[in-house]
């Protein structure tokens, strides 16, 4: 039983030295807050999970702020921690709406997809997001499933 104990204090130990501020070898960039609204059929989708792609940017290791809808169909973007925005920049956009196939399913081969594929890649979602100062407030994105 010690032994559990000593694992559990370990692991939140680890938890909280993952969590706040970003490494320090990373930029330091100005983000800018950003909050958006996803419909899918005309109505407001949750859990729609979505991410910018900075545009000309390949790089694999590139920053890509991300964010999952309420139960309203808002989402805030997140780069380095919880609702802080997004850097400046222009972005194509990649959205996922994972489903659990049967109930109690929360593996992620226990899930299917309710969006098209093309929304699942920011090169052929035709959705784009300028980020800067000047951001609308609250930006909706029309998705369809057909």
């Amino acid at each position: 039983m010690r032994t559990l104990g000593s694992v559990a204090v370990l692991f939140a130990a680890m938890l909280t030295i993952g969590c706040g501020s970003p490494p320090a070898d990373i930029p330091k960039v100005n983000l800018y807050p950003v909050m958006g609204i996803i419909s899918v059929d005309g109505k407001p989708a949750k859990g729609v999970h979505v991410v910018l792609h900075p545009v000309g940017n390949n790089d694999p290791s590139a920053v890509t702020p991300n964010g999952i809808t309420d139960d309203t169909g808002v989402f805030s973007l997140t780069t380095y921690s919880v609702a802080d925005g997004a850097p400046e920049g222009s972005y194509q956009l990649s959205f996922s709406w994972p489903e659990a196939a049967s109930p109690g399913a929360g593996d992620s081969d226990d899930m299917i997809e309710k969006l098209p594929p093309q929304y699942q890649l920011a090169a052929s979602s035709g959705v784009s997001l300028e980020v800067n100062t000047n951001t609308e407030a609250m930006p909706l994105f029309e998705l369809s499933t057909l």
